[in-house]
């Protein structure tokens, strides 16, 4: 929704620049100078424009602005518009400024009347290049004003998308991430794995070293994860000490190729958390793994993936159990 804002005001800024600079071409045809600062002003603004989407997609830290980002926006819109509409009104009079002047020196003999009338002239003229360069300033002002505005918009929705202990995304995200991989998947054939994760007798580690450590373990873990599925997986919290590894794209054996290693790794690892670096020992995780079937909903997809899980679980926990789909009846979502 917002990203759909976003484009729509870069699109009726682009227009209504475009559009000002037909305006000024069109009635400064026959006058190379006006000609050439129309276009420059409309150059200027549109690589204003371009330089503002550059910045917008620069990953940086930006101090958020002290008023809502919906009130900048219509703030900045509310300026472009006035100035625009200034300048519009501004022009018309110029333009009868012309005629008037053009309708006077078509009439005039006399030397000093004649210089009088160039002196008006060249003063409309100064006039228009005046407004000419308020407007950009204006404009551009409303630009960074908008940049700024998109920045802290895309950084509310990151943090939105983001689980605060993990640093990995969160359910919503999983959602998100998912619905649109599946919709990737199906349209071009590809697979597309989930896998779900849950630590092995994780109560244990808070009853015994209190939340702090299961906290430290549940980020370590979710790093673990995030790294081991780089490249090829999404990484989510799905929720408490659950995790979920969406791979589109990904084929089946290769995908369990990779979840098998991360089961291995975090096997062989001595873990050492907190912030007194107490020794948990052998932590382990199990693992569901199921690949989509065609035609296959969300609801039955995860509810395969977490059906493995569970049976790694109750067959003694450190394993991986995993589903290639090739069984399952296609349900309508």
């Amino acid at each position: 929704m917002r990203s759909a804002l976003r484009r729509g005001l870069q699109f009726v800024a682009v227009a209504a620049i475009l559009a000002l600079a037909g305006l000024q071409i069109w009635q400064a045809l026959g006058d190379p100078y006006r000609v050439g600062i129309a276009v420059a002003v409309a150059c200027a603004a549109l690589l204003g424009i371009a330089a503002g989407e550059w910045a917008a997609s620069a990953p940086r830290e930006t101090a958020p602005p002290a008023a809502p980002p919906e009130a900048i926006l219509k703030d900045a819109m509310d300026r472009v518009l006035t100035g625009i509409r200034g300048y519009l009104e501004d022009n018309l009079i110029y333009r009868n400024d012309l005629k008037g002047i053009d309708a006077g020196l078509a009439k005039i003999t006399d030397p000093v009347r004649a210089r009088e009338a160039i002196a008006d002239l060249r003063a409309a003229n100064n006039r228009m290049e005046s407004k000419s360069a308020q407007l950009t300033e204006e404009l551009e002002v409303a630009r960074r004003e908008i940049v700024l505005l998109r920045e802290t918009v895309d950084e509310v929705e990151r943090l939105a998308l983001l689980d605060s202990l993990t640093q990995v995304g969160n359910r919503r995200f999983f959602d998100q991430t998912l619905k649109a991989d599946m919709a990737a998947c199906m349209a071009s054939g590809a697979d597309l794995c989930l896998a779900l994760a849950d630590i092995d007798r994780f109560k244990t580690v808070n009853d015994r070293f209190g939340h702090v450590v299961g906290d430290h373990l549940l980020k370590s873990f979710a790093e673990m994860l995030m790294n081991g599925a780089k490249g090829r997986g999404k990484t989510a919290r799905y929720g408490g000490e659950e995790f979920a590894l969406v791979f589109p794209g990904v084929p089946f054996p290769e995908a369990r190729r990779i979840v098998e290693t991360l089961r291995r790794d975090l096997e062989s690892k001595r873990w050492v958390v907190g912030p007194k670096e107490q020794p948990l020992g052998v932590v382990t995780a199990s693992f569901g793994l199921a690949k989509l079937a065609p035609g296959e909903s969300a609801e039955s997809f995860i509810h395969r993936a977490d059906s493995r899980l569970m049976r790694a679980k109750s067959a003694g926990r450190n394993r991986l159990v995993a589903d290639d789909g090739a069984q399952q009846p296609a349900r309508a979502s």
